[in-house]
């Protein structure tokens, strides 16, 4: 109804919707979809401040105060919005890639791929070490620190994909 008839109507919600939109805000303030942001070609979510940081998928932040229309909307989101399935093809074979090499520098001849799962998972880790976003300089750590926190979470000679911000390769050589 506020799209409908503006910030005014904002006042006249009832006041379970009024509270439930507070419950649902806490301390941000809430933003009512209007004809404005409908109109608009494109919606641009400021993040690059430090008093902004939009760490959630968008449609995280979309309350709706019908719980039909807004569970509609996140099943919607839920199933449409995803990766095209060419990139998980090329994710699959990424990790092909990586459990052959494995294999082949590591493995057992007569037993390939015995560290996977019966769903043909695993024969290696992952790690996502993010350097250049952190807002926070106590959470930024060197690599000598990365390794000494997950060293136990390692198996002897593990294929260990990094995917990584980092842009020297040389700060991995502690690993």
């Amino acid at each position: 109804d506020v799209f409908l008839y503006g910030d005014e109507y904002i006042s006249k919600l009832s006041e379970d919707v009024q509270a439930r939109i507070q419950t649902y805000c806490k301390n941000r303030p809430p933003v009512y979809y209007n004809k404005t942001m409908h109109d608009a070609p494109v919606w641009h979510f400021e993040t690059m401040d430090l008093k902004w940081r939009l760490l959630t998928h968008s449609y995280a932040l979309l309350f709706f105060t019908d719980p039909v229309i807004g569970n509609y909307y996140l099943r919607f989101a839920r199933d449409y919005f995803r990766y095209h399935d060419e990139v998980y093809c090329a994710a699959g074979k990424m990790i092909l890639a990586m459990q052959y090499e494995k294999d082949v520098l590591f493995g057992d001849a007569h037993n390939p791929g015995a560290d996977l799962d019966r769903e043909l998972v695993g024969g290696y880790s992952s790690l996502h070490v993010r350097r250049g976003d952190l807002q926070f300089p106590e959470v930024r750590f060197d690599s000598a620190t990365w390794y000494e926190n997950t060293k136990e979470l390692w198996k002897p000679n593990e294929i260990l994909y990094i995917a990584t911000d980092e842009r020297n390769a040389t700060f991995f050589d502690d690993f």
